[in-house]
């Protein structure tokens, strides 16, 4: 393919898609709608905790949301959204003061503290734990997960595939071994894994970054 200097100049400057400084924008404008919407979703059969589930947990019937990380992105607001609709929490990479806030919002709030890493095994079963000796269960779980990487796949090492594998996969599959066999035990229960959009839309730039989204998101 050839092309003259001005049609190269106006491919910089008109916003052409195929340029890859527009393409990385409109990557990262995408991957920032597809972040507020929670991408990935799992549902035991879309049903409310029954009455035995949730009672005695804290405040009379309320039922109780394992939340993580709750320090950026949309999960603050989630967290507030869910005191407001009568929830009591278990929340885990807090943002500073967010545990405060929740309480005067009226909910019960556990918060585990430290850094939980999600690529580890025990870090959601530490929430799963939490929520059972503090409220004696839990109804519903959003976990965010995710490690971000760019480059094409010629410019990709060993090293970076096992970063995409642990913090774009693993973290999921470790997130659901903890969080389902519970759910499944009192028959009801809602899990949202937050994922990506280019696990459904991938770019060449970010190739392993979309290839383990994409795994998540089938693997949900």
């Amino acid at each position: 393919m050839t092309c003259s200097k001005d049609s190269e100049d106006k491919k910089k400057t008109d916003g052409s898609a195929d340029h890859p400084e527009v393409t990385r924008r409109r990557f990262l404008h995408a991957g920032a709608v597809g972040a507020a919407g929670l991408a990935g979703a799992l549902a035991m059969g879309l049903k409310t905790a029954p009455a035995e589930a949730s009672q005695n947990r804290g405040k009379g019937d309320r039922r109780v949301v394992i939340l993580v990380d709750t320090e950026t992105h949309m999960m603050p607001a989630l967290a507030r959204e869910m005191a407001r609709r009568d929830h009591n929490l278990v929340i885990g990479n807090a943002k500073e003061g967010l545990t405060t806030e929740l309480q005067g919002m009226g909910a019960e709030v556990e918060e585990v503290r430290g850094k939980l890493d999600l690529t580890r095994r025990n870090a959601v079963q530490k929430l799963v734990k939490a929520a059972q000796k503090r409220f004696g269960g839990f109804d519903s779980a959003c976990i965010r997960t995710g490690v971000h990487g760019t480059g094409d796949i010629l410019e990709a090492k060993f090293e970076d595939a096992q970063i995409q594998y642990e913090g774009n996969f693993l973290s999921v599959f470790l997130a659901l071994k903890a969080l389902l066999p519970p759910l499944i035990a009192q028959k009801s229960g809602q899990v949202v894994i937050n994922t990506s959009t280019s696990g459904l839309r991938p770019a060449p730039f970010v190739a392993l970054y979309s290839a383990q989204r994409a795994a998540a998101n089938a693997l949900v």
